[in-house]
């Protein structure tokens, strides 16, 4: 009987540490000078002239971005960690993945308004990270 107790506690203190692990990992936020250098390449994105261009940079962007907040991978291995920060995952897979198509699929090129609609997922994932841009 006293198994079974020592047994419950064990798995009540495991799901505490688990849901605490969870919280605190969701809760880092990009520091001060960080947040700075995200938003100041931001604003070269916006200058940028070439559409495809600004596609790659801002997903380079956000790649850097869950680097300074500790995670490590590919970006598609930090979305999947960090998935749960963000509002819309499944848009940031997809402009993720429009970015991919752009670099290396010669025969296919995104159309302005696939990257635009790209360029706004991209700048609210962002902030959902903690930059003001």
């Amino acid at each position: 009987m006293n198994y079974i107790f020592a047994l419950i506690a064990l798995l009540i203190i495991a799901s505490v540490l688990v849901w605490f692990m969870i919280l605190t990992q969701m809760r880092r936020i990009l520091r001060a000078g960080a947040r700075h250098a995200i938003e100041k390449a931001w604003q070269k994105v916006k200058a940028q002239g070439n559409p495809t261009l600004k596609l790659v940079e801002a997903d380079k962007i956000l790649d850097e971005a869950l680097r300074l907040l500790g995670y490590a991978g590919s970006l598609g291995e930090k979305l999947k960690a960090a998935g749960p920060r963000f509002r819309d995952i499944n848009g940031v897979w997809w402009a993720h993945k429009l970015r991919n198509r752009a670099v290396h699929d010669l025969t296919s090129a995104p159309s302005k308004e696939e990257i635009e609609r790209a360029l706004g997922i991209f700048r609210t994932a962002l902030a959902d990270l903690g930059a003001k841009i």
